[in-house]
């Protein structure tokens, strides 16, 4: 079975960069979540916008395996 996978934004100056790179090893080996940074430097938060619009396009949410067996079992109860 795979595993859930957590995911969270994190922004940050360049400045701070070695304090990322420990705050996302931290996260990963004790919580199993991916921190997935953007630099702040430029954009601040604004860049989250094109980050956001960016994984709009690109992300596909497909049904859980629960929800697929359940409407498996509806199929074949509703027939029978």
């Amino acid at each position: 079975m795979p595993s859930r996978k957590r995911f969270a934004l994190q922004g940050f100056f360049q400045s701070q960069k070695p304090l990322y790179k420990h705050l996302y090893e931290y996260y990963e080996s004790s919580f199993g979540v991916h921190i997935v940074g953007f630099e702040r430097d430029q954009n601040s938060y604004k860049q989250l916008e094109h980050i956001i619009k960016k994984w709009a396009r690109e992300i596909e949410v497909n049904k859980t395996p629960l929800v697929k067996d359940l409407d498996f079992m509806d199929r074949v109860l509703n027939d029978g």
